[in-house]
């Protein structure tokens, strides 16, 4: 169950990255030149995802008692998402930071319905292995 948590977590990472990055590209305008100042906002964006994989990690999102639970499970990547926004907010308004409002608002909601589909495929999996006789524990 542990090897099936770490997987969902790693395609997790990968679906948040990804938002990101098409969040960013979407703002520079690739192949139309962009503008040079664009290229400030890339530094804070390396730490999003490994900021929102960890609020989701303390949301209990990652947590095996909470695996295929159902709506519990869903509503944990909602709240840590909007967790990841707020902390965004908060930052940026704390130290007066410069993040793009346009890739943040397009890449929090990208990458949580992202990961909320991964996660009802990765559960929709695990209910076809457990009815296989995998993924079961001896009581």
């Amino acid at each position: 169950m542990a090897r099936y948590v770490a997987g969902v977590a790693v395609t997790d990472g990968v679906l948040v990255s990804l938002s990101v990055a098409v969040a960013y590209l979407l703002r520079t305008r690739v192949g139309q030149g962009g503008d040079a100042q664009a290229f400030v906002f890339f530094g804070p964006l390396i730490l999003l995802p490994p900021l929102w994989l960890f609020l989701l990690w303390l949301r209990g999102v990652y947590d095996i008692r909470i695996v295929s639970l159902g709506t519990e499970e869903f509503r944990r990547i909602i709240s840590g998402s909007v967790l990841v926004f707020a902390g965004v907010a908060s930052i940026s308004y704390l130290f007066n930071a410069q993040f793009s409002r346009f890739i943040v608002f397009l890449a929090i909601p990208i990458g949580t319905i992202a990961v909320l589909v991964n996660h009802r495929v990765a559960r929709s999996w695990l209910h076809n292995k457990r009815k296989r006789g995998a993924f079961r524990q001896k009581a």
